[in-house]
């Protein structure tokens, strides 16, 4: 059992949190994002904005979480299908966080 105060400090990163917007485009390699997932990935939202490449956002998902995030992207590509994952992320500004990326993958008429 833990004490109250420990308890809050993780509750972070028993439930994560579903607070802001993503999208990539998979020809340009670049993912888009609003302000709160700027914070959570370590971009500027001038960054993000405009587009980060798909490797600079992976680089602030855990070692660990990585190669199940890219497996389960790749799947979605390849299915086009649905995506949803549970990860850690981790940034100077929030820490080690946990979070939910839930996302559809959508083709245009060439596939």
């Amino acid at each position: 059992m833990t004490s109250a105060p420990e308890h809050d400090q993780n509750m972070h990163m028993r439930y994560p949190p579903i607070d802001g917007f993503w999208t990539w485009d998979v020809k340009r390699d670049r993912v888009y994002g609003d302000a709160n997932l700027s914070d959570y990935f370590g971009l500027t939202l001038d960054e993000f904005s405009h587009g980060a490449s798909l490797e600079r956002c992976m680089q602030s998902i855990d070692v660990d979480d990585r190669p199940r995030v890219r497996l389960a992207i790749r799947k979605a590509i390849e299915r086009k299908s649905g995506f949803r994952e549970v990860y850690r992320v981790r940034s100077e500004k929030m820490g080690l966080r946990k979070i939910l990326a839930v996302g559809q993958c959508c083709v245009d008429g060439v596939g």
